[in-house]
């Protein structure tokens, strides 16, 4: 993953200069030097080969956490990860840090947690082809407000819309979901803009 640009101050000095009388030899400063700047994200970004999986009972965490693992070629099952994550059935609180910590200790797989995380932030891991989970503010008509995860696996500038695979609401024809950018990040901040990442270890 790429971290984000960095400014680091080098200071030079200015040899002294042995005299009597006042020079005006300047006082030296320190100069920024720049990291390179990052390079033009494309306009339109799509991550083939993520698959929806509709969740079963109060199974968002592990209907996600599985979608992402399966893209990676790992096997583990919604029923397997649901039943290390939330062995009650009618536990509906799994966090974000239980599954990071479950696909690091328990697959072959890595993961990656963070929070305070922006539109430009995702479209970046999205070109640099990661699929990311977010976790976010859900409202339905008969439900009311929930938590829920959504794997999101592209974007699109010219309409102003995140693609995702929605494991409660479909489709489940594999096209994807479409929210705009002020719809996720509305939702998304409920819960300080938290987001995590699956990889391959060949990525580190």
């Amino acid at each position: 993953v790429q971290s984000e640009p960095t400014v680091q101050i080098e200071a030079t000095e200015t040899a002294a200069t042995t005299s009597l009388l006042p020079t005006n030899t300047p006082t030296a400063t320190p100069s920024p030097t720049l990291a390179p700047t990052p390079e033009p994200l494309p306009t339109q970004v799509r991550i083939e080969g993520v698959t929806i999986m509709p969740q079963g009972f109060n199974n968002c965490g592990p209907a996600n956490l599985t979608i992402n693992l399966n893209f990676y070629g790992n096997p583990t099952t919604q029923a397997e990860a649901a039943a290390f994550l939330k062995p009650n059935r009618e536990d509906r609180n799994v966090s974000p840090w239980q599954m990071v910590d479950y696909v690091n200790e328990q697959t072959d797989m890595r993961a990656f947690i963070a929070s305070g995380g922006d539109l430009e932030l995702l479209k970046r891991l999205l070109a640099a082809g990661f699929p990311v989970v977010i976790e976010k503010g859900y409202e339905l008509p008969r439900e009311g407000w929930l938590g829920h995860y959504l794997t999101i696996f592209g974007y699109d500038d010219e309409s102003g819309e995140m693609v995702s695979m929605d494991t409660n609401l479909g489709p489940w024809d594999g096209s994807g979901r479409y929210d705009t950018y002020e719809e996720v990040e509305h939702y998304w901040q409920q819960f300080n803009y938290t987001f995590f990442v699956v990889y391959s270890p060949e990525k580190e």
